[in-house]
């Protein structure tokens, strides 16, 4: 679990953070899709993003992501602390 949510900061931090999309032409990834493609696929991206649900206190990463004055700074430092927990 650790490894997908780290990894899936690295995602972002490489190619980029999107919000109302799930990934967009040049590259970016919304928290979603990231835990997706860190996991390798979403048999092994259940856990991770329930894991980070539970770290956000939320029933949507979705939501999350894209609420107002989120940021992809924000987004990474969350799945990386998500990750540390």
């Amino acid at each position: 679990m650790r490894e997908i949510l780290s990894k899936a900061a690295d995602i972002i931090s490489k190619k980029g953070w999107c919000q109302n999309d799930y990934s967009r032409p040049n590259g970016a990834v919304c928290a979603s899709r990231a835990i997706n493609d860190a996991a390798g696929g979403l048999a092994h991206a259940h856990e991770a993003r329930e894991a980070f649900l539970k770290f956000i206190g939320r029933d949507s990463i979705a939501v999350w992501n894209d609420s107002k004055g989120q940021t992809k700074e924000k987004v990474i430092a969350t799945l990386r602390d998500a990750a540390e927990a």
